[in-house]
């Protein structure tokens, strides 16, 4: 079960609303897969049941940061949210099963081709400074307004404020939070 399947089963009272948040905000080609991203995928993997966490070997190049995929995310977006949805999904397991490198633009759009996505429509979004530019918007607004640090980080929102929940969680963690903020 996932957070889409939440989503379905509380069906109109609980949006879900995907934001960016870029865990490595400035390119580094240095980066590379370390014995900390095997610990941490390691225990993802009990959270994450539609994605498989394929472990790396040590010192194996890492998309040098996450622009261009989370710019590709919402140009998939402009497109509908079932197409976010294939286009998120796609991307998720381009980097965790296949090792791709999603800050390659050729990789971004062979997923939004694989995806169905209108192609041009997709190319003229992502060269958009304006695509960009959502990104870096959502970003800084998570870590200024909701204090966001890591992802995962959901945020249950309601007009008496924010209940966050920090790194992998089971979805019974994520029903009790839903539960509780609909029945006060």
């Amino acid at each position: 079960m996932t957070l889409r399947d939440v989503q379905a089963e509380y069906a109109e009272r609980l949006q879900v609303r995907w934001l960016s948040f870029l865990l490595h905000p400035q390119p580094d080609p240095e980066r590379r897969w370390t014995d900390h991203h095997s610990e941490s995928w390691s225990r993802a993997g009990d959270f994450a049941p539609q994605i498989r966490f394929a472990l790396r070997e040590p010192g194996t190049p890492l998309p040098a940061w996450g622009l261009p995929a989370l710019a590709a995310a919402k140009c998939a977006e402009g497109q509908g949210p079932e197409a976010f949805e294939r286009y998120h999904l796609a991307l998720l397991r381009a980097y965790f099963e296949e090792g791709r490198d999603i800050a390659d633009p050729k990789v971004l759009a062979a997923l939004a081709r694989k995806c169905g996505l209108d192609m041009r429509r997709f190319r003229r979004d992502l060269k958009s400074d304006a695509t960009r530019a959502q990104v870096v918007t959502e970003h800084q607004a998570a870590q200024r307004q909701l204090g966001v640090t890591s992802v995962p980080t959901t945020i249950f929102s309601d007009e008496r404020g924010n209940v966050r929940i920090v790194g992998a969680a089971a979805i019974d963690q994520y029903r009790r939070v839903i539960d509780w903020l609909l029945s006060t």
